[in-house]
């Protein structure tokens, strides 16, 4: 699995966890909504500053997003969010 596919995967996971739309992350990331679909559907690489933007959005470190460990972003998706 590429880097690409492992973000949107993890972004995606961590999002449908925290109960929020695309729209509700972008905007508590500071992001265009559209960026944040095209990040899902691997149609973008997200920079690093972006990755930063959305890992705090999501109450994550960066690298829960970036880990290639499924059990990590879903670890980090019940940890963090007090479930």
């Amino acid at each position: 699995m590429g880097l690409k596919q492992t973000v949107a995967r993890n972004v995606r996971t961590l999002r449908l966890a925290r109960g929020y739309s695309q729209e509700e992350l972008s905007a508590l990331a500071g992001i265009n909504r559209n960026y944040t679909g095209m990040i899902e559907r691997q149609q973008r690489s997200p920079t690093i500053d972006t990755i930063e933007k959305l890992a705090k959005a999501l109450k994550v470190d960066a690298d829960a997003l970036l880990s290639t460990d499924r059990a990590k972003a879903q670890t980090a998706s019940l940890d963090d969010h007090g479930a």
